[in-house]
């Protein structure tokens, strides 16, 4: 494993840590290598073991947390390691695995990360260690997804492919058919999510397309228009954007869909065209006013009274004919001429005509002819077999209770039921002006097609039917289908359960179990003495009440009531809480004039709104809201002051390689290409990082906006928390509370 660091040679018996660092520094260890062994003395451990000018700083580094953690560094402080290698091998003995498994200094630190992390979830990769650490990356996330990958690594496909087939079989896609180990990762990623939509992906999925091109097709398959006028490989992938654009809007691509016309001449053209039809729709819409023009109106006013005129409006949508009261009468024959006269050729009004030639209009200005406008085509649209998620089926009752009876998280359906039929966009009628000419219908537009899995299309393109028996999520953009199990009854004799799907128990569970689903729990009982857990949401028909329920959903958890009850989840809505533990990441939300919120410790992250909380007896209330990240911050805020440490003495010492030496020795030296390499890894992760953070930043200034909003009663006994401003609250009614610049201020409703 390489030789180990022997005990210094300096003595620091009885020295202060100045004298000792002196000491040090007169052997000429650099202050990089003095400021680590500063920090070991003043955290009173034996640098002797790291005390050594043949290290780097970062090497030191490493050895000193380990020191600190209280770690047996013998594995890992030899002059063999980098300093990368070192922080593995102490993070896997920090967490408790046999980092001896991989500490060999033939591994490159990523193949000992991707080690370390397979063997903290009990996986052994050592024996593939060969491979490489993207490979071995590959392989721990298939093992943890139980999918079988080792069929393509034996093709010959290589990890960034293999990333992407690992999604397709994770959500349920039949990849192979079109495989090919030409295609990039991302061309494998474009046609998993055309079969996620069901989509024929034949058409794209051919090597002669790069992946944007793919994308391009994909998409116009997505919203339904006819790809094959683009789908052409001479074409670059931003060519075939402007004219999916002008498809999807319905705009003549023809003129302007020759390839010899570069992507910037296409957008110029497209824009305009899309100006055109724009002003051609705000026509259609506007022409609807039957009043007179005023400049007709005023013209007519002015004109001898003898005259006889014919007059069409700017929009050619109407002719007007005036008659001067002295005017002499008129034969059909010289109104209709000058009518024709006039360029008036459609939608005249024979009874108009009839009149004014009997002279019964006089004086008035009339409409002798009128277009007929284009009318606007309906949109397509999704006839619905299964129930739409939006609502759930929850009912509200009269006085704002909710009732649960009816509600749901799916639908049940069996392999081959209709799921969804789409109806395609239809285009309008023609119309026309008075002069004759055709006014073009205007087609709606479609809908873009369904993403999900579990279900295929048919050959029309338009049915969607189950893949499989399970149960149907749809929530008007997703349609997912899942594996169903059906538990009827609790009976006393129901194990712990983990599904990957979702799960609907028909009656009351309880017994101190544990069920875990990946898609939705659906319970039409009472619940008691159990832990659900689900990746999705969780509804409770009947409420649940013991102090030994916890639930917890990655979405939200539903329930007519909740008592003595531990709940995470993202929303969390019932009739009434009564002493739980609660806590929302945004929202928690009582139903009805006596929804109530009495006892236990609350937290949401944005809103709490309710009828009342607290009770007459005083019941103990607390309800804290706002940002509950701190940790998370603190960990965030203390690993960039880590990894910007890192590169200050990385920095340093590639500065010191500078200085030493010319660029033609110092450029094939291994250690200075390693101090290179580890530079731009830690800028990388400095990047990431500050990223983290800035999402963080705006998860706090997301909940700034936090309140509690209670429309009825609100008793002594409750305590409020927003955002570190407090209140004892008295008995109040209707109030809304914020914080406001760091004070809390309550509002009346």
């Amino acid at each position: 494993m390489g030789e180990k660091v022997t005990a210094g040679k300096i003595s620091t018996y009885g020295k202060s840590i100045a004298d000792i660092i002196s000491d040090y520094r007169k052997q000429n260890f650099v202050s990089d290598q003095l400021q680590e062994i500063r920090l070991g003395l003043e955290h009173g451990i034996d640098v002797a073991a790291y005390a050594d000018k043949e290290y780097f700083a970062v090497q030191m580094r490493q050895i000193r947390f380990g020191l600190e953690e209280g770690l047996d560094v013998s594995l890992y402080n030899s002059k063999q390691y980098d300093w990368f290698q070192m922080e593995e091998i102490r993070l896997g003995l920090k967490s408790g695995v046999d980092a001896a498994v991989y500490a060999n200094p033939k591994y490159s630190f990523e193949v000992m990360r991707e080690l370390r992390r397979s063997l903290e979830d009990n996986i052994h990769l050592e024996k593939y260690a060969a491979v490489g650490a993207e490979m071995l990356h590959e392989l721990h996330r298939a093992l943890l997804d139980k999918q079988n990958i080792m069929p393509y690594i034996k093709q010959g496909y290589v990890p960034e492919q293999l990333s992407e087939i690992r999604r397709a079989m994770r959500h349920g896609c039949n990849i192979d058919p079109y495989l090919n180990k030409l295609y990039r990762g991302v061309s494998i990623r474009e046609i998993t999510e055309g079969l996620e939509r069901g989509l024929d992906v034949s058409i794209y999925a051919r090597t002669e397309y790069s992946w944007q091109q793919m994308k391009e097709i994909r998409i116009g398959l997505e919203n339904r228009i006819d790809v094959s006028v683009y789908a052409k490989e001479l074409y670059s992938w931003q060519q075939m954007r402007e004219i999916r654009i002008g498809l999807e809007k319905k705009l003549d691509v023809d003129s302007y869909k020759s390839m010899m016309y570069s992507a910037s001449d296409m957008k110029k053209m497209r824009v305009k065209l899309e100006q055109q039809q724009k002003k051609y729709v705000n026509f259609i819409k506007g022409a609807h006013n039957d009043d007179i023009p005023k400049d007709i109106e005023n013209f007519c006013r002015k004109m001898y009274q003898k005259m006889f005129r014919i007059l069409v409006d700017n929009d050619k949508m109407k002719a007007y004919a005036y008659v001067g009261p002295d005017a002499p009468a008129l034969s059909e024959d010289k109104l209709r001429q000058a009518i024709a006269a006039a360029n008036v050729h459609m939608g005249i009004d024979d009874a108009i005509v009839d009149a004014l030639v009997q002279g019964s209009i006089r004086d008035e200005l009339v409409v002798v002819a009128r277009g007929k406008l284009p009318t606007m085509g309906s949109d397509g649209c999704y006839e619905e077999f299964v129930r739409n998620t939006s609502d759930r089926g929850i009912k509200i009752l009269e006085d704002g209770s909710a009732d649960l009876k009816e509600a749901f998280m799916f639908t049940k359906v069996t392999e081959g039921q209709k799921l969804l039929v789409y109806h395609g966009a239809q285009k309008g009628e023609e119309g026309y002006n008075v002069n004759g000419t055709i006014l073009a219908a205007v087609e709606g537009y479609e809908k873009e097609s369904i993403t999900g899995r579990g279900f295929r299309l048919l050959e029309d393109k338009r049915t969607y039917i189950a893949e499989q028996d399970g149960c149907a999520m749809y929530d008007g953009k997703t349609l997912t289908v899942l594996p169903l199990l059906e538990v009827k009854e609790d009976s006393g004799v129901l194990d712990d359960i983990r599904f990957d799907g979702s799960i609907h128990i028909l009656g009351d569970v309880s017994g101190r179990r544990h069920i875990k689903a990946t898609g939705d729990i659906v319970v039409e009982g009472f619940v008691e003495n159990v832990m659900l857990e689900s990746d999705g949401n969780i509804l409770l028909k009947k409420g649940a009440n013991s102090a030994t329920v916890h639930l917890s959903a990655g979405q939200d958890v539903i329930g007519i009531f909740f008592e003595n009850v531990t709940i995470n989840a993202e929303n969390i809505m019932a009739n009434y809480f009564f002493k739980c533990s609660l806590h929302a990441n945004r929202g928690i939300f009582s139903y009805g004039n006596a929804g109530a919120i009495a006892g236990g410790n609350i937290f949401a992250g944005m809103i709490i709104e309710t009828a009342n909380v607290g009770n007459k007896n005083g019941i103990a209330t607390q309800i804290k809201m706002g940002y509950d990240k701190k940790d998370e911050d603190l960990a965030a805020t203390d690993e960039l002051k880590e990894v910007e440490s890192q590169l200050v003495i990385l920095n340093n010492a590639m500065e010191q390689y500078r200085k030493m030496y010319p660029p033609e020795i110092r450029n094939s030296m291994v250690m200075f290409l390693k101090i290179e390499n580890a530079v731009y890894t830690k800028e990388m992760q400095k990047k990431k990082v500050l990223e983290h953070i800035d999402k963080l930043n705006k998860d706090k200034l997301e909940c700034k906006q936090a309140y509690l909003k209670i429309v009825g009663n609100l008793y002594e006994g409750t305590t409020v928390t927003i955002n570190n401003a407090l209140v004892t609250c008295t008995n109040m009614t209707g109030v809304i509370f914020k914080n406001d610049t760091g004070h809390m201020k309550v509002s009346r409703i």
